[in-house]
C-alpha cells in the first residue's frame, strides 16, 4: 500500500526537515516555551532516525540545523525558494499532533 507521504517523496525531489531533540533559541528566549508539553516518546525519535535512513536512501538531503525547529528551517528554505522562482511542496508531520 502505498502512503501519501512515499508516494508524494518518490515522484518529487527535495528535502527532508526534522529538528534535533532538545532546547531551541525559542527556549532561551522564554524558559517556559513548551513547558507544558508531555516528553516525546523515545519511539518518535527512532521513527525519525528510520524515516532519515529510508529518505537518505532514495537521495533525498535532510536538513537539520542545531536549535532551531523544522517549521522555522521549512519556512526558511520555501521562502528562498519561491524567490529563486521555484515551487515548493510543504509535506508536514509534528510529533504533536495526536
Amino acid at each position: 500500500m502505498e502512503t501519501p507521504l512515499l508516494g508524494s517523496t518518490l515522484s518529487y525531489k527535495g528535502w527532508y526537515v526534522s529538528v534535533p531533540s532538545g532546547q531551541t533559541f525559542r527556549h532561551t528566549l522564554y524558559p517556559e516555551y513548551k513547558a507544558h508539553r508531555s516528553p516525546t516518546p523515545d519511539t518518535v525519535y527512532q521513527a525519525v532516525n528510520y524515516t532519515k535512513a529510508a529518505l537518505l536512501s532514495m537521495g533525498m538531503q535532510v536538513v537539520e540545523v542545531p536549535g532551531v525547529e523544522a517549521d522555522d528551517v521549512i519556512g526558511t528554505l520555501a521562502s528562498e525558494t519561491v524567490q529563486l522562482g521555484m515551487k515548493i511542496r510543504d509535506i508536514y508531520f509534528s510529533a504533536a499532533w495526536k
